[in-house]
């Protein structure tokens, strides 16, 4: 893969050409190719290599930025169809599908540098713009980060039936009737079954004590120590009394 030159190169290239005044005498003088003088020298004076005007940021104008892209695209294709990697053309890694295993650290070890740099900014990873407090994303990106894994959890776990059974339950603990802690979904037969009738509505502090109650050796010995202790129930006092077969269904 081709390298791109940088700034200083860029400098001492143009720099050269002043000096001597010619694209041949400056080559002769860095040991370089001449078309590589003729590059720094057109970058300097805001024109690309075909002669038309530079894309603003960029060292190349649209036309052949366009180009480049076309034949980058083919180029990838072509060697990821041989099992190539589509970067440098090394046998593409297990568990990857177009790159070598040198290529996934390097992409892996950039994407976490862009990362780390944007988070020390302050600003979100996806469009620049300042972050929540405390969250790597701003504001728009956060609310559409959490709707998609809140979508995706419903749709893995609960079978779509999220929202449903929120409503069937009034949006209140099926419990103690609180609205707060945070509600949660409770799978009454096991993570298997995901129908409306096999999951209810639980705040989550509902759903720790029957999740710790369905998993005890002895519930109902857990449940009076429970109901012994009614310290450990604050919140939950409609509970008290309960049988854990009675809370569970």
């Amino acid at each position: 893969m081709a390298r791109s030159i940088d700034e200083n190169e860029i400098e001492q290239r143009y720099a050269a050409y002043v000096k001597y005044g010619s694209l041949a005498a400056a080559a002769r003088a860095l040991g370089v190719d001449p078309s590589r003088i003729k590059r720094a020298v057109s970058i300097k004076q805001g024109l690309c290599q075909c002669g038309r005007a530079l894309s603003p940021g960029y060292r190349t104008c649209d036309v052949c930025r366009a180009k480049q892209a076309e034949n980058s695209r083919k180029r990838w294709t072509a060697r990821v169809a041989q099992g190539q990697c589509g970067v440098c053309g090394a046998p593409i890694a297990p568990g990857s599908r177009s790159l070598c295993a040198r290529c996934r650290e390097d992409t892996r070890a950039k994407a976490e540098a862009r990362r780390n740099k944007r988070r020390a900014e302050g600003v979100c990873r996806f469009c620049g713009k300042p972050t929540v407090p405390g969250k790597p994303l701003c504001e728009k990106h956060l609310a559409y980060l959490k709707s998609h894994q809140r979508a995706r959890k419903d749709r893995e776990q609960f079978g779509g039936n999220w929202d449903a059974v929120l409503e069937r339950d009034g949006h209140k603990c099926r419990i103690c009737g609180s609205t707060t802690p945070r509600l949660e979904i409770h799978h009454l037969r096991g993570r298997e079954r995901v129908g409306i009738d096999d999951l209810v509505t639980l705040c989550s502090y509902c759903h720790r004590v029957v999740t710790f109650l369905a998993h005890c050796s002895d519930p109902d010995a857990t449940f009076r120590f429970f109901k012994e202790h009614q310290s450990m129930l604050e919140g939950v006092e409609t509970m008290r009394g309960t049988s854990p077969t009675e809370m569970m269904i």
